[in-house]
């Protein structure tokens, strides 16, 4: 696989879906609304000698066209006509000209996302908010930076009908609904926590720093190799968990709301030895957002997107002909409560009596531990497997792509903007060695 053609996303995919090709899952970072013009517009027609210069005023130079079909035969795209007749025609999305605009056309990109993803695939969508601006701010340039810093051009999110200035829009959970009432089951929501946001001067709210990362997928049961992210146990919960108590602890008997069988009861230090060692990833996940030097400012890091394609794809691959998934073949310990040493804190007796299963989840943590003895095929095909694939309709910089080869994964991808080949092509080349380097372990773990 491993290709990324450029052209509007929605077109590509919908080539996709006629020739058959598809992904195992699908992580990616679209334009926020009103963030960015990625310079992808064109000027059709007019006058050849004049340059169109989008920093004049609109009032002046420019004129609003009427809301225009595109080539795909859905989305609205307001076009601006010069004085000189020219017509900018533009298929990025993200100026849209409202909010729901902007979420219309998200919905048809990840439409053709379904067509082009397996059955038991998922889908992890990282995205931004956004405010609405005041009439005066909405059209404010720097005059040091006329052409916007940072690829940022003038904002889009100006007065709009409906929406307070001032207002949080809700951009992520208004994606988050119209996916899930397309057909998606939005499964959870991810906070992007991020220790070093970026500065905003601003008197009457806290500064933001977070975004969000929905995970969808295409049917109730699909593909999810939790194992593959757990966490390391915390050395303080190993430590809270040998560690003794003495018969004069404030709790001794339970503290208020717990029963006499809580952890706080007398025992000797080191009492509990089957302390697991991971835990199940939690739902806020802290990564620093990381400058990088290339033409594409809208980097997300590669740390957030690790957990994401190593959860949604298989570390060993999928049935070229049936497509089935080789899964992750676990050892479970588990005990009941009442199998336990008696002497272990967690020891009730006579309480849970029935099947594993019965067991009320809440303590489970505490009594099971799991070993990955290897992997194994799910189908009767006989053939070796091959890589998952990971699709980003809208890849960028080429992060996902970088990502992918680390693990040992394949890649699709498009990008709107041609001007980022270069880009995407050296940030894959410098994975090379270190997808070579990581498949020598990935070995040695599945023998």
């Amino acid at each position: 696989m491993n290709k990324i053609e450029f052209g509007d996303c929605r077109e590509i995919m919908r080539q996709w879906k006629v020739q058959g090709i598809k992904a195992q899952m699908c992580v990616t970072s679209p334009p926020y609304y009103g963030l960015r013009d990625y310079k992808t517009g064109t000027w059709i027609g007019g006058d050849e000698s004049c340059d169109h210069s989008t920093s004049r005023s609109r009032g002046d130079d420019f004129k609003t066209g009427d809301k225009q079909s595109t080539n795909s035969g859905s989305r609205p795209n307001t076009q601006l006509i010069c004085q000189c007749g020219a017509i900018r025609e533009d298929l990025q999305i993200g100026l849209e000209e409202t909010p729901e605009e902007y979420i219309k056309a998200m919905v048809e990109v990840f439409r053709c996302v379904w067509d082009c993803l397996e059955d038991d695939g998922v889908i992890w969508v990282n995205i931004g908010d956004s405010y609405c601006g005041t009439g005066d701010k909405g059209d404010y340039k720097d005059p040091k930076h006329p052409e916007g810093r940072n690829g940022q051009s003038v904002s889009t999110t100006r007065k709009l009908v409906g929406y307070k200035q001032k207002d949080l829009i809700g951009i992520p959970w208004m994606l988050a609904f119209a996916l899930r009432a397309d057909g998606w089951y939005l499964r959870q929501d991810i906070i992007w926590h991020k220790p070093n946001p970026m500065p905003e001067s601003v008197r009457d709210r806290c500064g933001k720093a977070h975004e969000y990362i929905f995970l969808l997928s295409k049917s109730k049961q699909y593909f999810f190799d939790h194992e593959a992210i757990k966490d390391p146990l915390a050395e303080a919960s190993k430590s809270r968990m040998v560690r003794g108590v003495s018969d004069s602890h404030k709790n001794v008997n339970g503290a208020p709301g717990q029963t006499p069988h809580s952890i706080n009861q007398p025992r000797e230090h080191g009492t509990i030895t089957n302390i697991p060692e991971t835990r199940n990833k939690r739902s806020v996940w802290t990564v620093n957002t990381k400058p990088y030097k290339g033409a594409h400012f809208a980097v997300f890091p590669s740390e957030l997107i690790d957990p994401c394609i190593l959860a949604g794809t298989s570390k060993k691959g999928h049935c070229p002909e049936c497509g089935n998934r080789w899964t992750r073949k676990v050892e479970r310990t588990r005990l009941r409560r009442d199998e336990l040493d008696p002497s272990d804190p967690r020891y009730r007796p006579n309480r849970y009596n029935g099947k594993y299963t019965d067991i009320n989840g809440k303590g489970d943590a505490g009594y099971s531990s799991t070993k990955t003895l290897g992997f194994e095929a799910m189908c009767e095909c006989g053939h070796e497997p091959v890589p998952d694939v990971v699709l980003d309709p809208f890849m960028g910089s080429g992060t996902t792509a970088m990502v992918a080869i680390k693990h040992g994964r394949q890649y699709m991808g498009c990008e709107l903007n041609p001007d980022y080949a270069e880009l995407q092509q050296e940030r894959i080349d410098s994975m090379s060695g270190i997808a070579s380097f990581h498949s020598l372990f990935d070995e040695a773990d599945d023998e």
